[in-house]
């Protein structure tokens, strides 16, 4: 495959060099399995494949871009056309840029699993089977399995442009989640866990089955706290909730437009000297590993925040060139139809020593929250949020009854100055992980 996509590339990169332009290919070939179960019945069996190439010419700093799913010369004499084209009618206000390859190497990464593509059709449907009926077997007061589910993914790569850069990778993935209701009397509670991994071995039903389950039958007879600031603990999923939106403040392009509450922090004390945030695109086995971006910048791993001080932002190659700032290999592309924009990889707030047990002895009465609603609408300029939260009750160092129809309330970087202590349970979910993390305080709002 790698030898069809360079040829193909070859041709765009010569069209463009013909027309005395700057050009940049990046070719991908993408297979999906989705198998929904339900009922121990197949409800839905889903394959496809998909391929495309998105083309940038540049044309005295000036972008013209265009993409196809016709992978043949002709389509790609074309593409160059096209985009060339549109760079002459682009505003050139801010002369663009790709990276130069010189003296570019990438590092070597396991991101191909055989055993995803060796393991039978039977096999992965077990799989979802298997979810399922432990799921079932674990709590009597599961009432329905909405969807117990497989999913794999694996595609190819190649990124080339005139500049000497040549990139080329094969990656696959797979995963399993659950969907599950629980009831007791008149209360109706939702669970749901899922897992994705680069290994096939490692997919693991049984504590995927147990999250989904103690998800939803833990919030059942619920009752709202009363209105105040109180202690509270963030398990590592909430955790994660919350990078989320930490990834979109790290992004150098929206702090240097002034769309990040992180715009002018460099070198300051912003969070917790507890906490220390990196992000990882070369980890071993981590989903959003990568050696390189979609730009064809090495991959590396940038310490974003070290001991509650921010050092770095999240760049891409161009935000680098105009902002002046380093670029970090963070480009990232939806699809071959879309331009880079900066993105993490591996998210990672980094474990402290503090045992999740030994935390809430020291919290003694607070609220431990598992889950959260509504982060879309958190605001990452000026990072307020108000969100709806569920959970347990802490009380003498345990977890007592379940919590839910309360909101919380707080500004991001309060949140993360207020951190008492760092769990030792990193979780990962997709490309982000976290420990639990004890709040020394929190607002909650609920009677």
């Amino acid at each position: 495959m790698e030898s069809s996509f360079s040829q193909v590339g070859e041709k765009v990169l010569q069209s463009a060099r013909n027309r005395g332009l700057t050009g940049e290919i990046f070719i991908i070939k993408g297979r999906e399995l989705s198998i929904e179960v339900r009922n121990g019945e197949v409800e839905t069996l889903k394959q496809a494949e998909e391929s495309g190439m998105g083309i940038r010419i540049i044309d005295r700093g000036r972008l013209g871009f265009t993409f196809t799913t016709d992978l043949s010369p002709q389509a790609a004499e074309q593409a160059v056309g096209d985009a060339a084209r549109q760079a002459g009618y682009s505003a050139g206000d801010k002369p663009y840029e790709i990276p130069d390859g010189q003296g570019v190497s990438y590092a070597t990464l396991p991101l191909f699993d055989p055993a995803i593509g060796r393991a039978s059709l039977d096999d992965k449907i077990g799989l979802a089977r298997d979810l399922e009926t432990k799921a079932r077997e674990l709590d009597k007061r599961v009432a329905r399995l909405d969807s117990s589910a497989y999913q794999e993914t694996e595609y190819s790569v190649l990124l080339m442009n005139t500049r000497d850069i040549y990139a080329f990778k094969k990656v696959n993935l797979c995963g399993v989640n659950v969907s599950l209701v629980a009831e007791a009397g008149d209360d109706v509670q939702s669970g749901f866990a899922f897992m994705v991994r680069r290994r096939f071995d490692e997919l693991d039903t049984s504590s995927i089955a147990r999250e989904a389950v103690e998800g939803a039958v833990d919030l059942l007879g619920g009752q709202p706290l009363a209105t105040g600031q109180m202690p509270c603990v963030m398990d590592p999923y909430v955790v994660t909730r919350f990078l989320a939106v930490l990834a979109q403040m790290f992004d150098a392009d929206a702090v240097f437009k002034g769309r990040s509450l992180l715009k002018g922090c460099l070198g300051e004390d912003v969070f917790s000297p507890l906490l220390t945030i990196v992000d990882d695109s070369l980890l071993e086995n981590g989903i959003g590993s990568t050696p390189f971006d979609s730009e064809g910048m090495p991959g590396q791993k940038t310490t974003l925040v070290d001991k509650g001080v921010l050092r770095s932002y999240l760049a891409d190659y161009l935000t680098a060139v105009r902002e002046n700032c380093p670029a970090t290999g963070s480009a990232r592309r939806a699809s071959f139809r879309s331009l880079p924009s900066v993105g993490s990889s591996n998210l990672i707030l980094q474990p402290g020593p503090m045992k999740p047990g030994e935390m809430l002895k020291a919290v003694g009465r607070g609220f431990y929250i598992t889950d959260v609603m509504g982060m879309h609408m958190v605001n990452p300029v000026s990072g307020q949020f108000s969100v709806g939260a569920a959970g347990r009750l802490i009380e003498g160092g345990e977890l007592t009854r379940a919590v839910r129809g309360v909101t919380i309330a707080g500004n991001l970087k309060e949140l993360f100055r207020n951190v008492e202590a760092v769990g030792s349970d990193l979780k990962f979910y997709g490309g982000r992980a976290a420990p639990s993390l004890w709040l020394s305080h929190l607002s909650v709002a609920g009677q």
